[in-house]
């Protein structure tokens, strides 16, 4: 049990020691965060929810989804259904991605060792200075329990 409590611990030190790295290496971010799926696997009912209190200027901006995965993910593909609501508005814009995890002789996709790390743009956002947004992430995946999904992050980067 303590063993489990310490990995934990570790994890979320690391997971946000790369948030501000990341930060850091792409100036425009105006926000970056990973939220950790249970290492049991992703339940297709579990829904990853971020929030972003209020953007700082009037803008385009570059929604993403940045993934971790183990070379445990049984999968080519992975199908993830991105809801974002903007507020005070509330028009909500429904995604569904489609995104590529290993080519067809099974070499995974990213960069990393343990972890591969992928980011994948996939809208632009046209954003006013106080806007707020909340994202809803799910798998749409046939299996209802999915083993080799690490972390999933949100970014939205300032684009003007």
């Amino acid at each position: 049990m303590q063993t489990t409590h310490i990995r934990h611990y570790l994890h979320t030190i690391i997971t946000g020691l790369s948030a501000v790295l990341l930060t850091a290496c792409f100036p425009d971010t105006h926000y970056v965060t990973y939220q950790h799926v249970d290492a049991d696997g992703w339940e297709r009912d579990s829904v990853l929810e971020y929030t972003i209190p209020h953007v700082d200027d009037d803008g385009t901006y570059m929604s993403e989804i940045d993934l971790r995965t183990t070379r445990a993910y049984p999968f080519t593909r992975l199908y993830l259904i991105v809801s974002q609501t903007i507020y005070p508005a509330g028009r909500t814009i429904t995604d569904t991605l489609n995104l590529e995890i290993s080519d067809n002789q099974g070499r995974q996709k990213g960069r990393g060792f343990t972890l591969l790390q992928q980011e994948r743009p996939f809208r632009f956002l046209q954003l006013h200075q106080g806007d707020s947004l909340v994202i809803h992430v799910s798998h749409h995946m046939r299996r209802r329990l999915l083993s080799g999904i690490s972390d999933v992050g949100y970014r939205l980067v300032h684009n003007d």
